[in-house]
């Protein structure tokens, strides 16, 4: 072992336990607010920006990279589907480095272009990208954030976008998350819902408040990543205190309608095999569907049967479904979850073939 993987190790297993029981968790959080201001005082992030050759009209669209080995196929196709379909103007924030040849491609496809060192994570880069243009907020129609962390689309957003830009909310998402402790997991359990960041729109009657501005002045930097997740749940704690009301287009009460009225043709094997509803040993679905996050309960049923658009590439990262079963949904319904992105996309860049870079799976046997 290593010096700095004994040293993480020991930090990891010693040093942090030792530091929950004398340290409550409020002042835990105060010491990691104050380390990365005292960190940002003595190194500052560096910015390079780009001009981008788009017109930013009354859509904006601050959408967050970090793609080392380059930009991937499915996300150029994400980019282009957002300006030409949808009518955004985006601004990317790269936080990495990115490689020379991505540049003048990127610039014809954007409004502006910005690498920034990795610090606060995907919310620090929303932060600096929504700064930058909070002097034109007041004259935007929507302003959309997105990352990254998914593939696709899968299916075409126009209609999605335009049915919930109808709706009546303040700011929606693709889907929501129920936080849920497990040790409290009861009928009548208090739980917290907020829309996922990989993808929330924020509507003109709520980017034009100072509220929202000050939200995004005011958000520390993470330093952690689990408090970066968890600023995914201030964030709609935060709008809904004030008031505001969201909206998702995967909506749990139509997946519960939909798996109750089919539930003799559903294959329960194929849609619910992952590592949730294994952990829970699943009799009732339709309380885990409601509690807890479509991508951990159900994801591949919603990709299929309420034309999900976007496909989480940690589907596979972390084992929240099988290979095999994936393998299975994606050999059935090829035609229909690949029109927009090829089935090479998703294989290659959800690390299922063993040829590329970033393949989870080194056995030929999980070649698709």
């Amino acid at each position: 072992m290593s010096r700095n993987t004994f040293l993480k190790t020991f930090e990891r297993r010693v040093v942090r336990p030792v530091s929950y029981l004398f340290f409550p968790k409020p002042l835990r959080n105060y010491y990691s607010k104050l380390k990365i201001k005292f960190f940002l005082i003595f190194k500052p992030i560096k910015y390079t920006y780009y001009k981008g050759n788009a017109v930013l009209k009354n859509r904006l669209c601050i959408f967050i990279s970090f793609q080392k080995n380059g930009i991937q196929r499915s996300t150029w196709k994400y980019l282009k589907h957002l300006k030409e379909e949808l009518g955004y103007g985006i601004v990317l924030v790269s936080n990495c480095v990115l490689q020379k040849k991505d540049i003048p491609l990127l610039q014809d496809l954007c409004v502006e272009v910005i690498e920034r060192d990795n610090i606060g994570y995907d919310f620090g880069g929303y932060k600096d990208g929504i700064i930058r243009y909070m002097d034109r907020l007041d004259s935007l129609e929507t302003l959309l954030i997105a990352n990254d962390s998914v593939i696709g689309p899968v299916y075409n957003m126009r209609e999605m976008h335009d049915k919930m830009q109808a709706e009546d909310c303040d700011f929606w998402g693709v889907s929501d998350y129920s936080e849920i402790p497990r040790k409290q997991l009861k009928i009548d359990a208090k739980y917290f819902p907020h829309v996922c960041s990989y993808f929330i729109c924020f509507k003109k009657n709520i980017i034009q408040k100072d509220i929202f501005k000050d939200y995004w002045e005011k958000l520390p930097y993470p330093n952690d990543r689990k408090i970066a997740l968890r600023n995914e749940k201030k964030l709609g704690q935060y709008f809904l205190n004030n008031r505001f009301r969201y909206s998702v287009f995967i909506k749990k009460e139509n997946i519960i309608n939909f798996v109750f009225e089919n539930k003799k043709q559903i294959d329960f094997d194929l849609f619910f095999s992952n590592k949730d509803m294994k952990f829970h040993k699943m009799q009732n679905p339709y309380f885990y569907i409601s509690n807890f996050h479509t991508n951990e309960t159900c994801p591949l049923l919603t990709l299929v049967y309420f034309n999900m658009p976007l496909m989480k590439r940690n589907l596979l990262t972390e084992n929240i479904i099988d290979i095999n079963i994936f393998k299975a949904i994606l050999n059935k319904f090829k035609s229909q979850l690949t029109g927009i992105i090829t089935k090479e996309e998703i294989v290659d860049e959800m690390g299922l073939d063993p040829r590329t870079q970033n393949s989870i799976y080194k056995w030929d046997k999980y070649i698709i």
